[in-house]
């Protein structure tokens, strides 16, 4: 059910509801974050692994203290970047906090004016991790969004398609030493300028994961990802579509921000027409390399 009514997609939410809703980043599926059933429900809808944690959407930077512990001058060094696409990792305060059995949490304030509008109506916290069935690739248009899930949730609130196309950043701010955790739009380099000693992360797989995207085979379509320097002179013998910066690209893009803006929404068109196979040209040096290697490669199951 598509509605227009923010108050109306609040509502729900108050009443144990599920609503989709957008992001700057990717759409999101989004439930109180204090009710344990309804969190429940995302699992189910998405068909996502129980130990897999949910992000916590909240509308004020003010607010942020008040469900997690964070110091000053760590407050200080990610209000350079939210609201918008960071996630950052915090011990929990707020015991009430769907958690997914962690003593952390992970928080995020998107700058999306339609979500602030959503999130202000709404006056908590809300428990979202993107809208997609689990391992398949984040949802960025409407469209396609009504397409996977019209019939399996209460709502879902109108808004634009996705500005950025890839989920946000998330580091580490339960310990005394910052870790980036999931590359993003906010690079290492630009927290580095505010967060001197964010380090990489070194955890193990075995670990239960501290954020969405770690553990498991990520952002893939149905067809076979594969990456390759060059989409020039490529043999195959399956049918395939080709994304990348060659004018021989399907999907042509001339920027990392338009690969990144076009990677989903081209992934989901391939598994509609029954493409087998996806050539992924190699993002450029830069901006939104390490971002884009991540999802390529997890989605490639590498």
């Amino acid at each position: 059910m598509l509605i227009q009514d923010v108050k109306k997609a609040a509502e729900l939410l108050r009443e144990g509801k599920i609503v989709i809703f957008p992001t700057e980043t990717v759409w999101g599926i989004g439930a109180d974050a204090k009710n344990t059933d309804a969190c429940q429900k995302i699992y189910r809808v998405k068909e996502r692994p129980s130990d897999n944690p949910l992000i916590i959407h909240l509308a004020k930077v003010e607010e942020i203290s008040k469900y997690g512990e964070i110091s000053d001058d760590h407050l200080k060094a990610v209000s350079a970047f939210i609201p918008g696409p960071l996630t950052i990792i915090l011990k929990k305060r707020d015991p009430q906090l769907f958690s997914c059995g962690l003593e952390t949490v992970a928080i995020r304030i998107p700058s999306c004016p339609r979500a602030q509008e959503f999130l202000q109506e709404f006056g908590g916290a809300v428990a979202a991790p993107s809208a997609n069935i689990s391992s398949q690739p984040s949802i960025t248009r409407l469209s396609d969004i009504l397409e996977t899930f019209d019939s399996r949730v209460d709502a879902i609130l109108s808004g634009d398609d996705s500005q950025l196309g890839l989920e946000s950043t998330v580091i580490d701010l339960s310990k005394d030493q910052p870790i980036y955790i999931r590359p993003g739009m906010v690079s290492l380099e630009q927290l580095q300028k505010h967060l001197p000693t964010i380090s990489r992360y070194q955890g193990s797989q075995n670990e239960a994961p501290p954020s969405p995207g770690m553990k498991y085979r990520h952002y893939a379509p149905s067809a076979r990802v594969r990456l390759t320097s060059s989409l020039c002179n490529l043999e195959t013998a399956t049918s395939h579509k080709k994304i990348g910066f060659e004018p021989n690209a399907d999907q042509l893009v001339d920027s990392n921000e338009s690969y990144a803006q076009e990677l989903y929404s081209f992934f989901i068109a391939c598994d509609r027409e029954g493409i087998e196979e996806i050539w992924c040209q190699a993002p450029q040096p830069g901006h939104l390399y390490d971002a884009l290697m991540n999802r390529l490669l997890k989605a490639s199951n590498h």
